[in-house]
């Protein structure tokens, strides 16, 4: 089958003002507009991210964390060729090394449709409608 839609194009790699899904915590990386802030990001209400650097490829963030219990160490990120992934390690704490991955918040998430304004074709509509009744049928009971 052919896709019915164009395949996504590469999100911009700057770290600033983006949202993240990271995997160490469940929860959201959240990083400020600019680096030059001292507190750059913050994960829930378990690390915050001081002192950023990022590189001149503006792919690579790096800098120190501190933790809600006191705990603190350094960390440094890469992010993917296209924008939509981080993958690291955070250094300190309780554990020694760990490895920190994450996907940017709002993209590549099954929300194309939406996103890009297209329908779907009809041989994939009218299951998706079928599902969606049926499974509105099942709660109902």
């Amino acid at each position: 089958l052919e896709p019915w839609q164009p395949p996504l194009e590469p999100e911009g790699t700057s770290w600033e003002g983006t949202s993240w899904e990271e995997s160490l915590h469940g929860s959201s990386l959240v990083l400020s507009e600019s680096t030059a802030n001292f507190e750059f990001g913050t994960v829930g209400a378990n690390l915050t991210l001081c002192g950023c650097e990022v590189d001149a490829d503006n792919r690579q963030l790096s800098g120190d964390w501190e933790g809600s219990d006191g705990s603190s160490g350094s960390f440094v990120l890469t992010m993917s060729e296209d924008g939509r992934f981080f993958r690291g390690q955070l250094d300190g704490g309780e554990a020694s090394e760990r490895i920190w991955e994450g996907m940017r918040l709002g993209v590549g998430t099954g929300m194309r449709r939406r996103r890009r304004g297209a329908e779907p074709p009809l041989k994939a509509a009218w299951i998706h409608d079928l599902l969606l009744r049926r499974s509105r049928l099942l709660l109902a009971k």
